[in-house]
């Protein structure tokens, strides 16, 4: 297949601009990486496609109204388990032998 190559940064919200025109990808963690896009010369129908670490990601023209309602994740707010860290209180107890739970 008769293809050509070029360099691109994903932006933030997942989109990639070739040609004049803005495609997205379904890949998150492509955002803000430098990709590698790919497009057939032989089908210039077809849409172009991300080639990042022997993988091929497709790439779809954007919907700009969906876009527009899709919220981006906050990578402050931070969730998992509220564990609370006290280090010098870890050290004595390392020191003193202690166990966690015993005081």
């Amino acid at each position: 297949m008769l293809t050509v190559h070029g360099r691109r940064r994903v932006r933030r919200d997942g989109t990639v601009e070739i040609a004049g025109l803005t495609f997205e990808t379904t890949a998150g963690f492509l955002a803000r990486r430098n990709v590698t896009v790919g497009r057939s010369l032989l089908n210039v129908t077809s849409d172009p496609w991300i080639e990042h670490e022997d993988q091929r990601f497709e790439l779809r023209p954007v919907d700009p109204v969906a876009n527009g309602r899709r919220k981006e994740p906050n990578h402050r707010e931070r969730r998992g388990l509220d564990v609370p860290f006290d280090p010098p209180g870890a050290l004595l107890d390392k020191m003193l032998g202690r166990t966690r739970g015993e005081s």
